[in-house]
């Protein structure tokens, strides 16, 4: 988070562009995003994490099996969802063609 103001401390320092002022704080603005979100879903992951622990127990054999039926049912709703996708793009295509004589 330090980063930002210290790059742009120094760019206005070396150069007095404003032009490569605003480039420099655009690219770190631009990198610094994930640290933003990192800032934000951390909480989240503690709290999940914990009543996860407190529902499981400390097995690791149990918690690798329940993140892996996570991951399963993520990919069923993943094949869902762009299953549908596809044959409603492409099913007015076949239908057309099955109905012109």
């Amino acid at each position: 988070m330090i980063v930002v103001p210290v790059v742009i401390g120094v760019c206005e320092l070396a150069v007095g562009s404003l032009s490569l002022l605003l480039q420099a704080h655009e690219i770190l603005t631009r990198l610094s995003w994930p640290h933003q979100l990192l800032g934000l879903v951390w909480p989240l992951w503690k709290e999940f994490g914990w009543d996860l622990f407190k529902s499981l127990g400390a097995d690791q054999a149990q918690r690798t099996r329940y993140r892996w039926v996570q991951v399963l049912i993520t990919l069923l709703k993943f094949c869902w969802f762009f299953g549908v996708g596809f044959t409603m793009q492409v099913g007015p295509f076949s239908l057309k063609q099955h109905l012109l004589p």
